[in-house]
């Protein structure tokens, strides 16, 4: 990684590549869980640019074992973005449902504004 962006050449192996791409989705679901969105948009952006990087990578010269590698990488790729996905999942469903309960005490709060005679007061003389 250098000046916090992950750069992939030609000598940087594909397997490598991918290991680093489930890194980052693993930064961002620690930015997440850390309510932290700066560094959750700063992994997002190094996630795109190595996404470029590995789409222009050649993986035909690969041997049997460089080739099982990437794919354990992969895989660990598509279950750190499973849980991303998941946990997005959760705080949109999380945000849906307070949304809709602030919206139901508003209508209660309407509904009682509307009974309450327009001049009311509370009686101190007691």
């Amino acid at each position: 990684m250098k000046n916090g962006q992950h750069n992939v050449d030609r000598e940087t192996g594909l397997a490598d590549a991918y290991g680093r791409y489930a890194a980052l989705i693993t930064d961002q679901l620690a930015a997440i869980e850390r309510g932290d969105e700066t560094a959750f948009e700063i992994a997002t952006r190094q996630r795109d640019l190595l996404a470029r990087s590995i789409d222009g990578m050649n993986s035909d010269a690969l041997d049997a074992e460089e080739a099982l590698e990437v794919r354990r990488q992969v895989d660990a790729c598509l279950d750190a973005d499973h849980q991303l996905r998941d946990r997005l999942g959760s705080i949109h469903a999380e945000s849906l449902a307070a949304a809709r309960r602030l919206e139901g005490n508003r209508a209660a709060i309407r509904s009682y504004a509307t009974h309450v005679p327009a001049g009311s007061r509370l009686d101190r003389s007691f």
